[in-house]
C-alpha cells in the first residue's frame, strides 16, 4: 500500500488539505503507515475501520467458539439451501440469458475479505 495512497492524489490531482478520512481494515500496517506517513503530510486525515472487514473478523471468532456450534450448522444448512438450490441456478443462468449472457459461468461462491 505504501506510496500507493499519495501517488494516486498526486496523479489525480487531488489536494492533500481535501482527504478527510480514510476507510480500510484495521490491519497494523495500515494504522502505522496512516499514523507516520499520512498524517505529517495530512493533519485532518482519520481513519475508519471497514464494518464489514470487523463483522467478518466478528463472525469468524463467533464461529470458533464451542457454544456458536448449533448456529454454525444452522447457517450451514441456509447456505446448503440457498447457495445449492437448484431452483436458483435455473433462474440466475435464465436472467443471465435474457440479459445478453450467453455462456454464464457458476454462480460466485462466498469469497471471504481475508
Amino acid at each position: 500500500m505504501g506510496q500507493l495512497i499519495v501517488r494516486t492524489l498526486v496523479d489525480w490531482n487531488i489536494s492533500f488539505s481535501d482527504v478527510r478520512l480514510i476507510v480500510s481494515d484495521s490491519a497494523s500496517y495500515i494504522k502505522k503507515y496512516i499514523r507516520e506517513v499520512l498524517r505529517p503530510i495530512m493533519p485532518q486525515i482519520m481513519h475508519q475501520a471497514c464494518l464489514a472487514h470487523i463483522m467478518n473478523l466478528i463472525s469468524d471468532a463467533w464461529i470458533s467458539i464451542e457454544h456458536f456450534n448449533v448456529i454454525h450448522k444452522l447457517l450451514a444448512e441456509i447456505k446448503k439451501t440457498l447457495v445449492f438450490s437448484k431452483s436458483r441456478r435455473a433462474r440466475y443462468v435464465k436472467f443471465l440469458y435474457l440479459n445478453g449472457v450467453s455462456s454464464p459461468s457458476n454462480i460466485p461462491l462466498f469469497n471471504a475479505t481475508r
